[in-house]
């Protein structure tokens, strides 16, 4: 058995890239010996734990828990859809759907939708009323 170590947000951008493929090859169709495919999906699984704490840890220090703990200079803050989705209790293809039709602000940035923390509360306020 070889060890190998990476940090927590490789692991989060390994597991996220690995996840349909690798699930994919190793459905009983795809002819993988089913104790390979078992430890195959446990690794992934290992690297899903570590990268989601990564996430976690990240997420306590950017995001309030309740939109009250928001101070006026946080309000122009940008977030990505992972953070808006988490916000507005939601997916972020959801989001990003949301951001296509323009009942959300946001803008692109390369692949990457950008939105302004303030105006993702205020959908969160417009779809409560």
């Amino acid at each position: 058995m070889v060890t190998i170590t990476i940090t927590s947000k490789s692991a989060a951008v390994f597991a996220a890239m690995l996840d349909k493929p690798l699930r994919r090859r190793c459905s009983p169709a795809s002819g993988i010996h089913p104790d390979t495919a078992a430890e195959l999906l446990a690794d992934l699984e290992v690297l899903r734990g570590a990268g989601e704490s990564w996430r976690r840890a990240r997420l306590i220090s950017v995001v309030p828990r309740l939109p009250t703990e928001i101070d006026s200079d946080s309000s122009a803050m940008e977030i990505d859809t992972g953070t808006a989705a988490e916000l507005l209790d939601r997916t972020a293809s959801r989001v990003r759907q949301l951001l296509r039709r323009g009942e959300l602000a946001g803008r692109r940035v390369g692949h990457r939708w950008l939105i302004r923390r303030a105006d993702v509360l205020s959908y969160v306020g417009k779809a409560a009323a």
